[in-house]
């Protein structure tokens, strides 16, 4: 089964359809990221960097989308409002948090568990 997202502009018209890797769809990866780190999706968007949670969520969400969707960085940075090397950044900070910090890993791991639940999702 192939997922598509359509990527839209600001008045809502449809400029690109992406072929999705059968995994999560770009609304779910939010929803689910904003669950397992206790923040609102809509923070994911945001400028706001005041909490190390929302940052790591942000991070998270990045790599997310990097290994389970077929976005490139530009399209990944339009999702969430950014320049295309804040998601790389990101994504590179992700990497290294999975490596050195448990308790990142485990929000991670347990993501993307919520991601691939029987039935919803399919790795």
């Amino acid at each position: 089964m192939t997922f598509i997202c359509p990527i839209t502009d600001m008045d809502g018209a449809v400029m690109e359809v992406i072929p999705l890797k059968p995994a999560a769809g770009p609304c779910r990866i939010k929803n689910v990221v904003g669950i397992v780190f206790e923040i609102e999706p809509a923070l994911l968007n945001s400028k706001r960097r005041c909490h190390l949670n929302i940052a790591q969520a942000r991070q998270a969400a990045y790599l997310l989308y990097h290994e389970h969707t077929a976005f490139s960085y530009p399209q990944i940075a339009r999702q969430f409002n950014r320049d295309h090397t804040t998601i790389m950044y990101g994504v590179k900070v992700a990497r290294k948090l999975l490596e050195t910090d448990e308790a990142f890993r485990r929000f991670y791991e347990e993501c993307e568990a919520t991601l691939f639940v029987e039935g919803v999702c399919k790795k």
